[in-house]
Parts: structure tokens; C-alpha cells; sequence
């Protein structure tokens, strides 16, 4: 994979104009248009894809965005043309700070933040957007697998069922994995870089940033055997935005307090949970619970 140079880590990543994206793109069975919407004051960036030919009226809508420090140009593509084949509308956007979003510091992994953005973009199809559905279905993967049954559970009324695929749904649940496929001392040392961004973004006004995704025993996030290789392999040749693997520390952090497991019980719609088997990042124990605990209702 070709990254995009990113200068010093403690430098902001600045959005640069990508224009291939900004207009009509066509393929074999499907359009993509560039839209745009506003969360908490500051504009992001969505591909619409519809189907060339529409088999219903009015079309459904899935919206997507991704995991943790990636963008709706990593592989998100792959599915949005997948969906299109079967007669759904998609939509995928990118969260503030990154890909074609508006947003300073760039590259900051915040879930509660994240999923702001999900409600904005969910309001944007459901109020702005014509000739759509009223009622959308939602798709996440990873880490916006849990952002995916938040955005579900306050938006009942505008969400017809939701995917959550291999999602993380809760630090706290899923630490003894983690330990054991990170290490007790990778652990460590991402909580002492947090408490370095939080410091340096306070006195600083400048985030710390670390690797996204690195080899055991390097500084990074995500450090499992494996990791590193198979998060690179989603980046395509061009990225938008500046991308490159580093985010701000403080997502060691602020990630602690943020529980989408705690969410499900107020999930109306139908609910689709896949789980891997061997996932060191999203492990299988706590996502089973969470199916387990829906089992009965959808």
C-alpha cells in the first residue's frame, strides 16, 4: 500500500482537495455523487452510490462509515458497490478530522464523537436527501460496529435494522483479551502516550500523535501479531485527506469510557452481529454476549 507522507507526528494532518472525488463518478451498475452535510459546525463528506437502475421507489438507504482511524476510501468502496447490486442506495461518509471531512486536529479517534456524526448523517438522508426512504438501515464494521447500534438506538423512528460487523462493543469487557493479545505493557504505554496528548493538546494546543496500527513491541495502538499488516492492506494507492497511520493518543484513553454495549437494550430494530473468531481487537467473548442478549428479539 502507497502511504501519504505526514511530516512530524505532532503536526496536524491537513484535508487537501482530492477533485476525482468531488464529482459524478459512474460504474458497471451504479452512480456516486460527492454530498455534503454539517456536524457540530463543521462540514463532512459523503458518496452517495445509487443504483442505475432503481427496482424500487423510494430507495433504500444504508449508511456506512468505518472503523477506527480509517475512512470511507479504505475498502468501504467494496461493500457500498456490493449493497448497489442488490438495489440499495448507500450512503458513506467520513468523520470530522478526517478523509474529505472538515475538522481540526485531524485523526482524532473519539467514539462519542464519531457517533455525532452518524446522527448528523442519518438526519441529512432522512430530512435532506430526496427520493430516498424515510427509514434507513445502518452498516458498521469494527469499531463502528458499536457506533452503528449507538446511532440504531437513539434513531428508532429513522432506522429499519442495523449491521454491526465484528464490533468493538466495550473496553472494559473486552480487557482481558486485550491484555492477552496486546500485553499488559503495550497497555501501558498507550495510556502514558494518552496522558501525553491530553497534556501537549492542553498546554500545547497540538495533539501527540502515535502509529495507528504498528508490530508487537513498537509504540502504537493496535499492536497484536498481525495487526499491522492486515489494517495496512485496507488503504488504496490514493487516500483523501492527508491519510496516514498515526492518530492522537488520547484515544487510549477516552475509549475507555465509551460503551456501546450499554446501548442494546434500547435497539428497536432488527440487528444483524458478526463476530470473528480470532479477533485480537474486537474479540468474540463480549460481541457473543451481546448477540445472546438480543436473542429472542431479532
Amino acid at each position: 500500500a502507497l502511504l501519504l507522507p505526514c511530516g512530524p507526528r505532532h503536526e496536524p494532518v491537513r484535508r487537501e482537495p482530492c477533485p476525482e472525488s468531488d464529482g459524478r463518478v459512474d460504474g458497471p451498475h451504479w452512480s456516486r455523487t460527492t454530498e455534503y452535510f454539517f456536524s457540530e459546525g463543521e462540514r463532512c463528506e459523503g458518496w452517495f452510490y445509487q443504483p442505475k437502475t432503481a427496482t424500487t421507489s423510494p430507495t433504500p438507504v444504508i449508511i456506512m462509515a468505518h472503523g477506527f482511524g480509517l475512512q470511507k476510501d479504505c475498502r468501504l468502496p467494496a461493500y457500498a458497490e456490493e449493497y448497489v447490486k442488490h438495489g440499495f442506495a448507500v450512503f458513506s461518509f467520513d468523520y470530522r478530522g478526517f478523509g474529505g471531512s472538515d475538522g481540526e486536529p485531524r485523526h482524532v479517534v473519539d467514539g462519542r464523537e464519531h457517533t455525532k456524526d452518524w446522527d448528523a448523517a442519518i438526519q441529512h438522508v432522512t430530512r435532506h436527501m430526496p427520493h430516498v426512504a424515510s427509514r434507513v438501515g445502518l452498516f458498521g464494521t469494527s469499531f463502528a460496529g458499536g457506533h452503528a447500534l449507538v446511532a440504531a438506538a437513539r434513531h428508532p423512528g429513522a432506522v429499519a435494522c442495523a449491521v454491526s460487523q465484528v464490533p468493538f462493543i466495550d473496553t472494559w469487557r473486552s480487557l482481558p483479551d486485550l491484555i492477552r493479545y496486546q500485553g499488559l505493557v503495550a497497555l501501558s504505554l498507550l495510556t502514558w502516550a494518552a496522558i501525553r496528548d491530553y497534556v501537549r493538546s492542553t498546554v500545547l494546543g497540538k495533539p501527540f500523535y502515535i502509529p495507528t496500527a504498528a508490530l508487537p513491541g513498537d509504540e502504537g495502538v493496535l499492536t497484536a501479531d498481525g495487526v499491522k499488516e492486515g489494517y495496512l492492506g485496507l488503504i488504496p494507492p490514493s487516500v483523501r485527506g492527508g491519510w496516514c497511520n498515526r492518530v492522537a493518543a488520547r484515544c487510549g484513553i477516552n475509549t475507555l469510557f465509551y460503551r456501546p454495549y450499554s446501548c442494546l437494550d434500547a435497539v428497536a430494530c432488527p440487528v444483524l452481529i458478526q463476530a470473528g473468531i480470532h479477533d485480537p481487537i474486537c474479540p468474540i467473548g463480549p460481541v457473543r454476549r451481546a448477540a445472546r442478549g438480543r436473542s429472542g428479539r431479532s
